[in-house]
């Protein structure tokens, strides 16, 4: 049975009270003569208010309450799923639960990809789950609206293109770090934006291939260390860029936050987080001065290899063959030419198959035996 003794979670819930009937919260009688024997409390100002503590105590004493109910019921039917009678059981809050759990690894890892693609399904899967909320997670049905409003600025279907829209969505989630106070994630994203912006600018290349992505970071680099004063030229492509000058300053700048953040002020001229956050703040505004002259022109992705032995554990089951298609669709993205490899059985082969159909550029299965085989290619 629950003890309560271990934090697990932390939800942060805003709402507005309003009192149905009259509420008093009393202090502790008055000294006067002619005081109170039953008084309110009071803010200094003289203000009434409910204290943080009386409201926690009511709420803590019903959440205790109806979690021993589950245990117990959990204790009295092992292995069986609670549900009400005649009201049926819900369908879409556990997939809603566990792309929200997605969500959160992705943001807290910097996987700026994976969150746009998972806000993106998420915002359907909120409006489906609405009726759900009421019936079985009316206290998440306060949140919904505000979880909408956060995913909105976030979510693309089109993550693994390179377009002025991609870098607008990253921005966006730049300044949903710093808003959070998640300035490691907002830092190190920044970088990288800067180095996709230079490739767009460029308009050749993959922007997600390592080596391509290296060159542009030694261009960046040669153009920080111009500026320093330092013997280095950038090649002949970078100088026909936008802002190339502002793109060399704000590498050198981005550089040593990102050194300041990684070594954890273990020196003795380190910065203070002040200074750090400070910093921090103005890379939205600086970044977005670079956003309003990117070309509208569009890189497609990078090969994604798609291992189907990774999507199950020891054997594969028809039953979840739903996961296993949404999970390689995830691992697919948009647009990408997507290697299908690994041991799995033919079914889950031809359904996966299938499904990135009109997802993928280019589809082709690998093995030792084999090689590779063109399943199809819309590339022509």
């Amino acid at each position: 049975m629950n003890t309560f003794w271990q934090f697990e979670n932390r939800w942060l819930i805003t709402a507005t009270l309003r009192m149905k009937t009259a509420l008093s919260v009393g202090s502790r009688a008055s000294l006067l003569p002619a005081g109170s024997d039953l008084p309110v409390i009071k803010t200094p100002e003289r203000v009434p208010f409910i204290p943080g503590s009386s409201l926690k105590g009511v709420v803590r004493t019903y959440v205790e309450r109806v979690l021993r109910t589950l245990d117990g019921m959990h204790t009295q039917y092992p292995g069986q799923r609670l549900r009400r009678m005649g009201t049926g059981t819900p369908e879409k809050l556990k997939p809603l639960g566990q792309k929200l759990r997605a969500l959160s690894q992705a943001l807290h890892l910097s996987r700026p990809r994976e969150v746009m693609r998972i806000a993106h399904d998420l915002l359907p899967l909120l409006e489906e789950a609405r009726t759900e909320f009421d019936r079985w997670a009316k206290p998440f049905a306060l949140l919904a609206r505000q979880i909408r409003n956060e995913l909105e600025p976030l979510a693309f279907d089109q993550s693994d293109t390179l377009s002025r829209e991609n870098l607008e969505k990253q921005l966006g989630l730049v300044e949903h770090y710093l808003k959070k106070g998640l300035v490691v994630q907002a830092v190190t994203l920044a970088r990288e934006w800067v180095v996709s912006y230079v490739l767009l600018c460029r308009g050749s290349g993959d922007w997600l291939r390592r080596s391509d992505r290296e060159e542009a970071e030694q261009a960046l680099r040669d153009a920080a260390a111009r500026l320093r004063g330092e013997n280095a030229e950038p090649p002949a492509w970078f100088g026909q860029l936008p802002h190339k000058e502002e793109l060399g300053r704000l590498w050198n700048e981005l550089g040593n936050l990102r050194n300041d953040l990684a070594h954890c002020a273990m020196s003795a001229d380190a910065r203070s987080a002040h200074a750090i956050g400070h910093d921090a703040q103005t890379i939205p505004q600086r970044i977005r001065a670079l956003l309003d002259s990117a070309p509208d022109v569009v890189l497609p992705g990078a090969r994604v290899v798609v291992d189907l032995r990774a999507l199950y554990q020891d054997t594969a089951g028809l039953d979840e063959l739903p996961h296993y298609i949404e999970r390689a669709k995830e691992l697919a993205g948009e647009g990408n030419e997507v290697v299908l490899t690994g041991q799995a059985p033919i079914w889950m082969y031809l359904a996966i198959a299938h499904a990135l159909h009109g997802k993928a550029r280019r589809l082709l299965y690998t093995s030792p035996v084999t090689g590779e085989v063109s399943i199809f290619d819309h590339t022509t």
